[in-house]
């Protein structure tokens, strides 16, 4: 089976309480497909959505409300724009087109809401309260303990997003960034991330921040 058609496949199984008619759940799948396929994207494409999907199939005994974590993952960064005046609100608005969408999938307005605001932690810093919300930020944020091969592809990608700035400028933006991760007493709230990824992580920063200078 080829990946796409194994992930499509993912997306009706975990709709298929829905009484919805098969074609809507489809074209929320291709609609799904279409922003994470936008030519802008480098990083925030559909193969960061399948590595947080493979990463929440890891963890999946310990998580507690798995089909709503698992839409917020697929949701999380539908919305994702580039530009100054919008990218600080990429988070809302991939909330609120969850919203929209679940809706129209039939399920529940609290079902919605539970997602909206896991989407809404990924705006980091966030402070999770739950050991679902901990592994929702985990997840996403698992590229920043990944190898440093796959770690320097991933900040050459973001570089690619953001194309368009002032060399200089994004520099000092990506080091306040990065800075802000590394200052954190812990990156990984969760016990298994943290275990297996927050000293790679560490190391990852360290040596993208001396890069930057």
């Amino acid at each position: 089976m080829r990946v796409k058609d194994a992930y499509q496949a993912r997306w009706f199984a975990l709709l298929k309480d829905q009484q919805v008619s098969q074609q809507l759940k489809y074209n929320a799948f291709q609609a799904l497909q279409h922003h994470y396929g936008e030519p802008h994207r480098f990083y925030h494409t559909f193969e960061h959505i399948q590595t947080c999907l493979n990463h929440l199939d890891l963890v999946r005994e310990n998580v507690k409300k798995a089909d709503i974590l698992e839409l917020a993952l697929w949701f999380h960064d539908v919305i994702y724009q580039v530009d100054t005046d919008n990218a600080s609100m990429n988070e809302v608005y991939s909330a609120e087109y969850a919203a929209e969408q679940l809706a129209q999938l039939g399920f529940s307005v609290t079902f919605q809401q539970q997602v909206y605001h896991l989407i809404l932690l990924t705006q980091h810093p966030s402070q999770p309260k739950t050991q679902d919300e901990q592994f929702l930020i985990d997840i996403d944020l698992s590229i920043l303990g990944a190898k440093a091969t796959y770690f320097s592809a991933y900040e050459a990608n973001i570089r690619q997003e953001y194309a368009a700035i002032n060399s200089l400028i994004y520099r000092q933006g990506r080091y306040k960034v990065l800075q802000g991760f590394i200052q954190q007493p812990r990156l990984y709230q969760s016990s298994y991330f943290f275990k297996n990824k927050e000293q790679q992580a560490r190391k990852n920063l360290a040596d993208a921040l001396q890069r930057l200078l």
